[in-house]
């Protein structure tokens, strides 16, 4: 009789968790329901690649472009380095194929700004969650930066954990000197984009695309 009054306590509070979940559906996702949570260039580089755009699916401008930005450089004048003045200048591709002097490589976002003879910036997101470094990757894509002559340009190198690169892609004084002068940035899914997409939420103005970076953060929470 005991274990039976037990299982019922239990029983009890199991449908009342079932009950909260019904109406918070805190952990629905149509990114894990679709299993495509994990895919690299399938699934996290077109979201990001989307939501860094200007003239993204999401018709929120640049608000996530510029929390970004605003993020990743504390400095306000490092800030305004890398902020369209006119959004009709501002591009953004996804896998391009670029070729330098050490190789061939394909760019996971490519952002290029050119207001002639006003201000002009490129930067290159290399993104990573579980796939290593090819040989000379990061040395491919920031000799490629550097042979576009902009003003500023930027080399994002994009993992769960902000790790740096591994020694076969850039080596490790390499890295310290671009980050010593702003052409490399180090970013976390867990701290950085989470907390982005945190800061988004409240200046969001479409019901729809809230809800769809909320079940983006479930897929973040779960890498």
């Amino acid at each position: 009789m005991k274990y039976t009054v037990l299982f019922q306590k239990v029983d009890d509070i199991i449908q009342l968790g079932l009950k909260e979940e019904e109406i918070k559906t805190t952990n629905y996702s149509v990114f894990q329901i679709l299993n495509v949570e994990k895919y690299e260039d399938e699934t996290h580089t077109p979201f990001l690649s989307d939501l860094l755009n200007l003239h993204g699916q999401h018709y929120q401008k640049d608000l996530f472009y510029k929390l970004f930005i605003e993020h990743i450089f504390l400095n306000e004048i490092e800030r305004e380095r890398f902020l369209p003045t006119n959004p009709l200048f501002f591009n953004i591709i996804n896998q391009k194929g670029v070729y330098t002097d050490f190789g061939q490589g394909f760019l996971d976002i490519f952002i290029d700004y050119t207001d002639i003879g006003r201000k002009s910036f490129s930067i290159v997101i290399e993104n990573k969650i579980y796939h290593g470094d090819g040989d000379d990757q990061l040395n491919k894509y920031i000799s490629y930066l550097e042979s576009l002559f902009r003003d500023n340009i930027l080399l994002v190198y994009l993992t769960l954990s902000g790790k740096p690169p591994e020694s076969n892609s850039m080596k490790h004084e390499r890295v310290k000197e671009l980050e010593g002068k702003g052409k490399l940035k180090l970013v976390s899914y867990h701290r950085d984009i989470h907390s982005i997409l945190i800061k988004s939420l409240p200046l969001i103005k479409s019901e729809k695309v809230m809800n769809t970076i909320l079940q983006y953060l479930t897929v973040i929470n779960s890498l």
